[in-house]
């Protein structure tokens, strides 16, 4: 007979809200935000250590009792457990060292081709993670992504309910952090999709120098498919089909945005055959390259949340 699924413990009830801090001096033309609510910080007590063989035998119990769980795709070289969460959350958890952008899109790809549905709930830019709804035959669950917080790594969680902000662990981003990139994630959409939007996919071999921008490109074909991963760093890539000059794109378009925001911008030189600029506001740095496409008919625009050179 098989043992019950693990129950999925909540974790311990986050610590108050901190007092606001005083009212924003920013005017009143700052582009409109989504509010976001970020993770909190270790709350003061913990569930006591398990043994570090439970995990395991934990999910081997919990796929032999769950065909959902059997069928879920298993991420090539994962762990059981997690970076940094209590180890309540170990028997639905598993760990990587490869970066949460990488094995985001691994798993869109597999699930898919497994006939999984997948509604995105939460961006890595808004929150610090990616979240996803996946159903299949009439049962859902949901897919969380958390990047470690101390390093290279990135946890995934399949739990029957949402999870919680605060998962116990040590705070992922800063609540400036996540307005930073959610704000320019409103001045630089995401690619709409549609005919006619000026915002769409990149396409790396539109690039004059690719390599600056994707990490994998010497071990994949993107004519078969295959998946250009950023560089480490590199938040989003989109292409404004609308200007195929980095300056005018930064002029016309950006330039005020950017002021209206409290953005402060410094350019930086050039990288990757177009033009490297450094946002800051709140203490937090980003930065933005703009590249012209090979073929005249767009400019990229990468976001980074490191230095690229």
């Amino acid at each position: 007979e098989s043992e019950a699924e693990p129950a999925v413990a909540p974790p311990p009830a986050p610590a108050p809200t901190p007092t606001a801090t005083a009212p924003s001096t920013r005017p009143a033309a700052r582009p409109a935000v989504q509010p976001t609510t970020p993770p909190v910080s270790v709350p003061p007590s913990a569930p006591a250590p398990q043994p570090q063989a439970t995990a395991p035998q934990a999910t081997e119990a919990r796929v032999a009792s769950d065909p959902f769980v059997a069928d879920f795709p298993r991420y090539p070289g994962a762990e059981p457990g997690s970076f940094g969460l209590p180890v309540s959350f170990d028997p639905f958890s598993s760990r990587t060292t490869d970066a949460l952008r990488t094995v985001d899109q691994w798993f869109q790809q597999e699930l898919e081709a497994n006939q999984f549905a997948l509604t995105p709930l939460e961006e890595v830019s808004e929150t610090g993670r990616s979240v996803y709804q996946v159903s299949r035959e009439g049962q859902t669950k949901f897919l969380s992504f958390i990047p470690n917080p101390d390093g290279a790594g990135t946890s995934y969680l399949l739990s029957d309910q949402r999870l919680p902000d605060d998962l116990g662990s040590q705070q992922v981003v800063s609540p400036e952090e996540i307005q930073f990139f959610s704000d320019l994630a409103i001045i630089i959409p995401n690619p709409q999709g549609q005919e006619g939007s000026q915002w769409q996919e990149v396409d790396p071999q539109r690039l004059q120098e690719p390599s600056t921008f994707y990490g994998n490109l010497a071990e994949i074909n993107l004519d078969l498919g295959d998946i250009a991963e950023f560089r480490n760093g590199l938040e989003r890539g989109v292409v404004n089909v609308n200007h195929s000059d980095p300056q005018a794109l930064f002029a016309e378009s950006l330039e005020t945005r950017f002021q209206i925001a409290e953005y402060e911008v410094s350019p930086q030189g050039s990288l990757g055959g177009g033009l490297l600029y450094q946002l800051t506001r709140d203490g937090v740095t980003g930065y933005l390259s703009l590249v012209p496409t090979t073929d005249s008919n767009g400019v990229a625009a990468f976001l980074w949340s490191q230095s690229p050179q």
